[in-house]
């Protein structure tokens, strides 16, 4: 079996204040904030006009849309 060594996590519950850190503590992980506009664009490029915390609502939508184009591409 693989250990987990860390935890992402996203979705709009993911900015309620303390769960990151109180999800360290019981799992005993390194438990991170994810940032959804990862893998989509480069910041470099382009910045989203949404601030970071509204756009983990953002996940489950751009996580589908990556997989589809992943998907389509092969």
């Amino acid at each position: 079996t693989k250990e987990i060594r860390s935890v992402v996590l996203v979705g709009g519950n993911a900015n309620m204040p303390g769960l990151s850190e109180y999800m360290s503590v019981v799992l005993d992980v390194k438990v991170t904030v994810g940032n959804v506009w990862t893998n989509i664009f480069s910041f470099n490029e382009y910045l989203p006009e949404m601030h970071r915390t509204e756009s983990l609502e953002f996940a489950t939508a751009t996580g589908l849309a990556m997989r589809s184009l992943l998907r389509s591409s092969v």
